[in-house]
């Protein structure tokens, strides 16, 4: 239904009863011995050995698995759990370690990784080079080697550390744990929850408690229910260039008058994009924040002269609707700012707003309406149709065919069925498509309610996703 299958393997916990171990190569020979005495009691881990990364012969078969996961499956990825978790000593002495840390060692890990790629990567179908590899932590040894880790702790109001230390290196927030503020502020790649705020903190003591461990915890006016739903999980594809990259400017843009609020400004090739968000979700008390974009964010670096013309677009992330100029200060709404290359004030009314930037060259917003598509009926016994527009006021002869004929934008939604795979846009620059469940999806829906990715893109056009229900 428009979605990626990634298995999860471990790197390190295999049950007893697996034909893995016998006579010869006992469980206890694989273990991971936490001190002299031997391994830890399998029956307190739902009767599973843990093994030890710093033992070749397991490294060795990590790949070997690993790889004929995906040669059998022909799945889109594999994640090794385990790989760059918590720190533990192995004192086994048929592993011969140097160090007893050499178990959860960056050397270790490194070669299970290094060693992991290599043979997804020989996997003779060609199945393998094509799939994913992602581990359970993130590690600057191990990242050559794969190319996602999962984003579990909380890594308070800055952004998280690894993604300005390795921009390349991706991170999936693993929900439910990371709400959709976090995951967007970070640039991680989002879970399938919407909700604006973390729910889980993984080891870590409630506010007041002693602490369990060294991870964060929650911060005492941090509210625990996920605070309201966003639709950031869909937004966020519209903004891939600028979110997967991570480039974010050097100065995060700031609201003078509410230090709740935490902003980014992340650099695409044809557009800036500011996220703002109150931390923890609450919503603003005044009806519009200012937002201060500093010189030293490099807004203006590609400017000439004493003025700087911007032009903003905020799309509201709470429900993915319509798009609207943001008043800059002191301006009217739908006015460009100009004003001295110091800095650019921009309002937003939200509590969690993604602001466009447009540059000259910046590709068309395609506006849906509804802006949310109804829910269809889960044995296709209807169908709805939504009417799409091109938005792009930056460019000249916007809403004529001379916006639209540079735009071809094709339509994908596994499951459902649709009126054309190809958007033709009139003269004003709009188009319309209807959707159905097909036939064989509709069979094949054992719960409802379920979804269907509906994705649209294409030159001249920023993607747009939007989950379709059907009930």
């Amino acid at each position: 239904m428009g979605r990626r299958v990634q298995l999860y393997v471990s790197a390190d916990i295999v049950h007893l009863g697996s034909a893995y171990f016998n006579a010869s190569w006992p469980w206890e020979r694989w273990a991971a011995w936490p001190g002299p005495a031997g391994p830890s009691d399998p029956a307190k881990n739902h009767d599973a050995a843990t093994l030890c990364h710093g033992y070749a012969p397991w490294q060795l078969n990590v790949a070997r698995f690993t790889a004929r996961i995906v040669e059998l499956t022909g799945v889109d990825g594999v994640r090794l759990d385990g790989l760059g978790g918590l720190a533990a000593p192995c004192s086994n002495p048929a592993h011969a370690h140097a160090s007893a840390f050499e178990n959860q060692g960056s050397g270790a890990n490194e070669r299970i990784a290094r060693l992991t790629r290599r043979a997804m990567d020989a996997v003779a179908s060609g199945a393998g080079a094509g799939a994913v590899l992602s581990s359970e932590g993130y590690s600057d040894t191990f990242h050559p080697h794969t190319q996602m880790s999962l984003a579990m702790f909380y890594p308070g109001r800055g952004v998280d550390a690894m993604r300005v230390a390795l921009p390349e290196y991706r991170a999936a927030a693993y929900g439910p744990d990371a709400g959709a503020i976090e995951t967007a502020l970070n640039g991680w790649m989002g879970g399938d929850s919407a909700h604006a705020l973390r729910r889980t903190w993984p080891y870590a003591a409630a506010c007041g408690e002693p602490p369990l461990s060294g991870f964060p915890g929650p911060p005492c006016n941090y509210p625990l229910d996920g605070g309201r739903a966003t639709r950031w999980p869909e937004l966020r594809a519209t903004f891939a260039a600028a979110i997967l990259p991570g480039a974010v400017a050097d100065a995060d843009p700031v609201a003078p008058a509410d230090p709740e609020f935490e902003c980014r400004l992340y650099t695409a090739p044809g557009y800036w994009l500011l996220l703002a968000a109150r931390w923890n979700g609450s919503a603003p008390t005044a009806a519009a924040t200012e937002i201060v974009i500093p010189a030293a964010a490099g807004l203006f670096a590609a400017a000439a002269g004493p003025t700087v013309e911007v032009s903003a677009y905020t799309l509201g992330t709470s429900t993915a609707a319509r798009v609207r100029r943001a008043a800059p200060a002191g301006r009217p709404p739908w006015g460009a700012h100009r004003g001295p290359a110091a800095s650019v004030s921009l309002t937003v009314g939200l509590g969690f707003s993604a602001v466009l930037l447009p540059k000259p060259g910046c590709a068309a917003l395609l506006l849906l309406t509804p802006a949310v598509v109804p829910p269809l009926d889960a044995q296709g016994g209807n169908s709805t149709t939504i009417t799409l527009r091109l938005h792009a006021p930056w460019q000249p002869q916007q809403h004529t065919r001379g916006v639209a004929s540079r735009v071809t934008a094709s339509v994908t939604a596994p499951g459902l069925r649709l009126s054309t795979p190809t958007l033709v846009f009139d003269d004003n620059a709009t188009a319309t498509l209807t959707l159905a469940v097909g036939k064989a999806a509709a069979a094949g829906i054992v719960s409802s309610p379920a979804y269907f990715m509906l994705t649209i893109e294409g030159a001249g056009l920023l993607p747009t996703r939007r989950w379709v229900q059907a009930v």
